[in-house]
């Protein structure tokens, strides 16, 4: 990144400057809250978050995400034990594996 020495710079070029500086970092706030905007009302909307202790603000807003990411990963977790030993992980039974036989498709023809 260059260096720009502004005591030698002309002071029309320092004005150019410091507006294109501003209209930067205007338009990169605007960015910043229409994008808090948007992940604010996903977390809202897929979380525990409600606005009530201990889900206030943006530290609420992270702590629902991150629970819902640890039961995310939990219940994946979990899932992947039991993926292809026959049990069905909510119930802890023997799921079966097709409930309609070969034969039903003759039933009523």
């Amino acid at each position: 990144m260059a260096t720009i020495k502004l005591d030698k710079m002309p002071k029309d070029s320092l004005v150019r400057l410091v507006k294109e500086l501003q209209r930067r970092a205007d338009r990169y706030e605007k960015l910043d809250a229409e994008a808090s905007t948007h992940v604010e009302s996903v977390i809202v909307m897929r979380t525990r978050f409600t606005g009530e202790p201990p889900y206030v603000g943006w530290q609420g807003l992270g702590l629902a995400l991150n629970e819902a990411l640890d039961e995310r990963d939990y219940l994946k977790s979990l899932l992947s034990q039991y993926e292809g030993s026959g049990v069905h992980p909510s119930t802890a039974e023997p799921r079966a594996t097709d409930p309609v036989s070969e034969t039903d498709d003759d039933v009523g023809c």
